[in-house]
């Protein structure tokens, strides 16, 4: 689309991003300053787009400021009285009358100051220029009236309206504002940078370049602190790459180091001999970096890469590409293999023996990316004493505190103040903090710290990922679905949030089709690089995803590969025996299933492969096989509800058994188990697959008690069949049967009082729990149940004590932890609160509702 910058007036054409959506802005080419666009990025938080100030440094000294409306470029309130003095300074005023009486022609000394700025009619600005030379460009008739001028921190003004310079066309007859002069100069836009490069030499090119450095995110492509030129920075390239050579043939290089180099040079073949230097690609990817999404992490990566390949002895742009990388592989936005090729360049960097800040801060960067932090922030230590106000480094010396300790530690947050101190625009310093809390178990304050990342940083895809992390374990999955789909937002190949919201698509949400579309993107060619773990868990899922929504042949194919990186494992041997049930062929199911046994999975694990095992050797008309896994899982861990319930069916389908009260015998069996244990909310599995249809089992239930007159355990099993199906109203008329017929029957009793809990019913429940116990007082999950109905209550010491009891005899469970903890809490004991929901999680590491509870409480 054509743009016309509201800054400079230039025009020029902007390709909209594929991803741009809404309203948003543009870097124009000119002046280095985002301009509105009519269709970009501002969805994903692209310059003007909202979530914190803008990062605004004066242009004298280079400290951070608050903007003013209407500035053109921003100068400081220090350098302001400065300029005020009597001494002058650096940033001092020129308009005052000097002594030749020309209240143009002032200065300090022998030196004039340039502080004025010209913006030509085609849009592209220039300056600062002291106001001699201005004057003698106005005489030679190489400004125009109709052109603009601006005094550092001041608005522009058309040259022939000027009340100062105006003048000067009267003298020279050119006063018509839309005229054009006869010649024109030859500009070249300027910046600190370039001037102290110019005049300064190669220890001038070093010291300007570093103090810009220092100061945190100093060439900010979106505000107005230095006009990133589009043509060549004239001599900043031959003086920082002659600074850097030791001689003119150039260090050696290893194989592996020219290699790289080589492969660079190949991926931009039409670089050299163009207009840009490698310092100004330096300048440009040092600033995308810095600024921290994944986007512009990316880009950075581009402009690194083209001044490296300008200049392969710029020691800033091997330095800068080689931190660019480590972070990219810490961050998963690129390949692993970046670590690799970091430490050449780094190499490199040091073999030029130049900014010796800037190579230290990239090895120490490299080392505490691939975690080697005591190493890591030694270099960085080193580096401090070279640049002390490089808040760069002092972020990488937070970072390397917090992963040194496993956690925030005083010195590490002593780090990030400093870094903030520095540049309060560092906003990822919040995100490393939310990491360090999150790690720490600290779960409020990561979610607090991410979110001031975001709040700053609107396009901060890692932070979106994190949260949605955090929401999915403590069962969340709303917050959590809406945080991931912002990070694939932004991100589309971020491989965290991809898997996570592919599995929350189709295990929570039932949404098999979104976790089709997510997973086969992240796995098609050209997608990220995955680990060999992560391709194997992301073929799993999309197994189950397409078998769930009915491709059965599509999930043994996406299985058939995981089993090619792996044929023994667990995981992919399960969902390939599944595929091939879908299929019909059960038989061949029952052999996968059998391989995929391990005693390295958990006993839910293992006793959810023998249940299947169990409906596959029942599809395949093997009912003793069938009876024979179902006992095997229950022996595995005895609360796999399932197994007793599907029991049922193998004596009522096979007619083996001798009556109808004989059939539920195993079914009964689960009695004094917590029935609803296997129905706990647990974290995402790879084992995934929801349970048969008990509509087939209850109607064969039904239809054996309509044919017997008195069979209270057959009325039994067919009301708690009813009940885990969900249909409470139609289970408790059979239950009712059952004690109608006998009043003791426990197991009906218990079934009861579990309607009646649904049914929220509390005090009914509690009442029924009560009866049971008092025909057996020793079960401790009776217990356990009659203390949920009077927590529900409000009767927080009667439930206390029934959860203290149901512990005394054996039923020490994630659940009964977390309901005593919850009840403690409510009782304002949060320390013993904490102290069971931690011994539920240890119990249970994959259980969702003492993290949740420990979450909400904030223990």
């Amino acid at each position: 689309m054509q743009i016309t910058c509201q800054h400079c007036s230039n025009n020029f054409e902007y390709d909209v991003p594929v991803y741009a959506q809404g309203e948003g802005t543009a870097p124009c080419p000119s002046c280095g300053r985002d301009t509105p666009a009519v269709d970009s990025w501002a969805a994903l938080g692209g310059g003007g787009g909202g979530g914190g100030e803008a990062r605004v440094y004066c242009f004298n000294c280079g400290k951070a400021m608050t903007p003013r409306e209407g500035e053109l470029i921003p100068v400081c309130d220090e350098c302001r009285q400065d300029a005020a003095s009597p001494a002058g300074g650096p940033g001092a005023d020129l308009g005052a009358t000097a002594e030749s009486g020309d209240p143009l022609a002032g200065g300090l000394g022998d030196e004039p100051v340039a502080d004025w700025m010209i913006r030509k009619a085609n849009g592209n600005v220039y300056g600062p220029f002291p106001v001699e030379t201005i004057i003698d460009w106005i005489k030679a008739r190489k400004i125009n009236p109709d052109e603009e001028i601006a005094h550092i921190g001041g608005a522009w003004r058309l040259f022939g309206q000027h009340e100062e310079f105006g003048r000067y066309f009267e003298a020279s007859g050119d006063v018509t504002v839309g005229g054009h002069g006869t010649s024109e100069i030859d500009f070249r836009r300027r910046s600190p940078v370039r001037d102290a490069l110019r005049s300064g030499g190669r220890l001038g090119a070093i010291l300007a370049v570093l103090v810009v450095v220092g100061g945190g995110v100093w060439l900010l492509i979106a505000n107005d602190v230095l006009v990133i030129p589009e043509s060549t920075i004239d001599g900043i390239a031959d003086r920082v790459s002659d600074s850097s050579r030791r001689d003119n043939d150039g260090p050696k290089r290893t194989e592996d180091a020219q290699a790289l180099l080589d492969e660079l040079a190949t991926t931009y073949p039409d670089l050299a001999g163009g207009d840009t230097s490698s310092m100004e690609h330096y300048l440009r990817g040092r600033t995308l970096l810095l600024r921290d999404s994944v986007a512009d992490i990316e880009a950075a990566r581009t402009e690194l890469e083209k001044a490296v390949v300008l200049d392969n002895r710029n020691a800033l742009a091997l330095g800068g590409l080689a931190e660019l990388y480590s972070l990219m592989a810490y961050r998963q936005i690129g390949s692993l293999d970046l670590q690799r090729q970091s430490i050449y360049l780094v190499t490199m960097a040091e073999d030029q023996a130049d900014f010796t800040a800037e190579t230290l801060r990239s090895r120490a960067a490299w080392l505490i990316y691939t975690k080697n932090y005591g190493e890591g922030m030694s270099f960085a230590q080193q580096g401090l004493q070279h640049n002390p106000g490089d808040p760069s480094l002092h972020f990488l010396l937070g970072v390397g505190a917090a992963g040194k300790a496993g956690e925030v530690t005083e010195t590490a947050r002593g780090h990030f103040d400093k870094a903030v101190e520095l540049d309060p625009g560092f906003h990822q310093v919040w995100y490393e903090l939310g990491v360090g809390e999150e790690e720490a178990g600290n779960l409020q304050q990561a979610i607090a710290h991410y979110s001031r990342k975001i709040e700053l940083d609107p396009r901060a895809a890692a932070a979106h990922s994190r949260l949605g992390l955090i929401y999915e374990g403590v069962g969340d999955y709303k917050k959590a679905a809406g945080h991931l789909d912002q990070a694939i937002t932004l991100h589309p190949r971020g491989i965290d949030a991809v898997l996570h919201r592919s599995i929350l698509a189709y295990q929570i949400d039932g949404n098999p089709a979104m976790a089709i579309g997510l997973l086969e993107a992240l796995m098609k060619a050209g997608g990220p690089d995955l680990t060999i773990r992560e391709r194997k868990e992301a073929g799993v899922h999309l197994s189950a995803a397409r078998r769930l929504a009915g491709d059965a042949s599509g999930a043994l194919a996406a299985v058939e590969e995981v089993l090619k990186e792996d044929k023994s494992w667990s995981p992919g041997l399960f969902h390939k025996g599944l595929a091939l049930m879908d299929q019909g062929r059960s038989a061949e199911a029952i052999t996968e299933f059998s391989a995929a046994e391990s005693k390295d999975l958990s006993s839910l694990e293992r006793a959810t492969i023998l249940f299947w095992q169990g409906r596959a050797a029942m599809a395949a008309q093997q009912s003793q096989d069938a009876l024979s896994n179902y006992d095997r899982a229950t022996e595995t861990d005895p609360d796999f509800i399932p197994a007793y319930l599907w029991k049922a069916e193998v004596a009522l389908s096979s007619g083996t058994a001798a009556d109808p009260n004989s059939a539920v015998h195993g079914l009964m069996g689960h009695v004094g188990r917590d029935p609803m244990e296997y129905a706990r909310i647990r974290e995402p599995s790879l084992f995934y697959q929801p349970l048969p249809d008990l509509q087939p089992l209850a109607k064969l239930l039904k239809a054996e008690a309509s044919k017997i007159s008195f069979a209270p355990n057959l009325y039994a099993a067919t009301g708690m069949v009813l009940f885990h199906q969900g249909k409470y109203n139609e289970a408790g008329g059979f239950l009712a049967k059952a004690v109608l017929q006998e009043e003791r029957n426990e197991g009906a009793l218990f079934y009861v009082g579990l309607v009646q809990y649904r049914q929220g019913r509390h005090s009914a429940a509690a009442a029924t729990f009560l009866g049971v116990l008092g025909i057996v007082h020793n079960r401790g999950v009776y217990h356990v149940y009659l203390g949920d109905a009077q927590l529900e209550q409000g009767k927080t010491d009667d439930a206390i004590a029934s959860y203290e009891k149901a512990h005394g005899y054996g039923a020490k469970t994630a659940w009964s932890h977390t309901r005593l903890g919850e009840a403690l809490a409510r009782e304002g004991s949060n320390d013993r609160a904490g102290e069971e929901f931690a011994a539920a999680e240890k119990l249970d590491p994959a259980a969702v509702a003492p993290r949740r509870l420990s979450f909400q409480l904030n223990l």
